[in-house]
Order: structure tokens, then C-alpha cells, then sequence
């Protein structure tokens, strides 16, 4: 039996009782505030002085696999806080700072109630 696939639309997917979302983007052009309801692409665009980004925790099971992805589109040090620190590093681990170079970014994945770092270009972790 052959199925064709060419005419699915997919709403929602889940395996193993995990939800895949769909890549979603989200562009700030000024300081603001990102939660787990942003997974996806986070752009950051602001051609004079940084942004501030605040990062609230993810919620444990509930969020657990989202992913977020913050892209620098602009030779800025933009800044991005995470409290209690990424992967639940601390306060020597809650802020990214990219270097000033256009395509900076940084890649999270939320497991357990915490933001972890699986990809990082030109941030510094302190």
C-alpha cells in the first residue's frame, strides 16, 4: 500500500507524547521579554544601542524540548539575561553578550524547567 503525502496539511504533530513546534519567529527591535510561547526564531534588530532580552523560564514537562533561537541581524553586543542562569548555572551563567558581528546567536532547548545552551557564535557566558 502507498500512501501520498504531497497533499497533508499538518496542524500539529506530536511523538512520544512530546509536542514538535513549529518554527515561529519573533522579531524584536527593542528591549523586551521572551517566554517558552516564543519557541522559534528570535531576531534581534536594532542598529544603534543593544537590546536587552529578559528569558523566563521554561515550565518542566510542559515545555520540555522547545527550542529558541536568537539571531543577531546587526553588528551590535546585544544582551540576553536568564535568571538563574542557563541550565541552572547561576549568576556566573545567567547573561549572553554577543559580540558586535551581524549573525551572532545563540541556540536553547528547554528540559526539567531550564533554558540549556546547545549552540552559541560569538556570545560570552558569564
Amino acid at each position: 500500500m502507498t500512501t501520498n503525502l504531497t497533499d497533508l496539511t499538518v496542524t500539529s504533530l506530536t511523538i512520544n507524547g512530546y509536542a514538535i513546534v513549529a518554527p515561529a519567529v519573533k522579531a524584536l527591535t527593542g528591549n523586551g521579554t521572551i517566554t517558552s510561547a516564543d519557541a522559534g526564531v528570535v531576531t534581534l534588530n536594532k542598529t544603534t544601542g543593544a537590546i536587552t532580552v529578559t528569558l523566563t523560564a521554561p515550565t518542566a514537562v510542559t515545555d520540555d524540548g522547545k527550542c529558541l533561537m536568537f539571531v543577531s541581524l546587526n553588528n551590535v553586543s546585544h544582551v540576553i539575561n536568564m535568571a538563574g542562569g542557563f541550565g541552572n548555572g547561576g549568576n556566573g551563567e545567567d547573561v549572553c553578550t554577543f559580540s558586535a558581528v551581524v549573525g551572532n546567536a545563540l541556540h536553547l532547548i528547554a528540559w526539567g524547567g531550564y533554558w540549556y545552551i546547545v549552540g552559541n557564535h560569538q556570545g560570552t557566558i558569564a
